[in-house]
């Protein structure tokens, strides 16, 4: 549970965090300190990093699942289970995306959409050999902002649509 405490003569509350973890058989409480004093402005560079190392690890772990998946693509013993694989693996990527635009926002609360899918566009360029094909795609929309929950579900939905359009003409 958590309890927030006034520390006496100190110009910043405490928290004092309880857990039950057995640490050579005893219950350890944890202390953190939140500062909230004006003067103290390390807290601010403190989240931006944490914030960056929390960007990196979804990064990575997009980045790990996606090795996996194309991993897997390459043991797949049937043409349709390559294809479903990389339709999964598109998917993964388009997420990717849109947190990595995200993280490029000045506010973790929205992206610009035309931007994301001219990067989408461009991954799918490359990954299906459009030129090579002779297929082309073409973005004329305006650059709206869009709040993440909506973006999220969009870039899927935009990823099924391109994907489906370059396999079925």
């Amino acid at each position: 549970y958590c309890r927030p405490q006034q520390a006496a003569g100190h110009p910043f509350a405490l928290v004092e965090l309880h857990q039950r973890r057995t640490v050579w058989r005893q219950s350890v409480p944890y202390v953190a300190g939140i500062a909230t004093s004006p003067s103290d402005r390390a807290s601010g560079q403190e989240r931006n990093a944490l914030l960056s190392e929390i960007h990196h690890r979804v990064k990575n772990n997009l980045a790990v699942i996606n090795g996996l998946i194309t991993l897997q693509i390459s043991k797949a013993s049937t043409e349709e289970a390559e294809t479903y694989l990389r339709e999964v693996s598109d998917r993964v990527r388009a997420i990717a995306l849109v947190q990595d635009s995200l993280y490029k926002q000045p506010t973790l609360s929205s992206i610009p959409f035309a931007d994301y899918l001219r990067r989408l566009m461009d991954y799918l360029r490359s990954n299906y050999a459009l030129p090579e094909k002779g297929i082309e795609i073409r973005l004329d929309c305006e650059n709206h902002t869009l709040p993440i929950e909506r973006a999220g579900t969009l870039a899927l939905i935009v990823n099924e649509l391109l994907t489906n359009s370059i396999k079925y003409g």
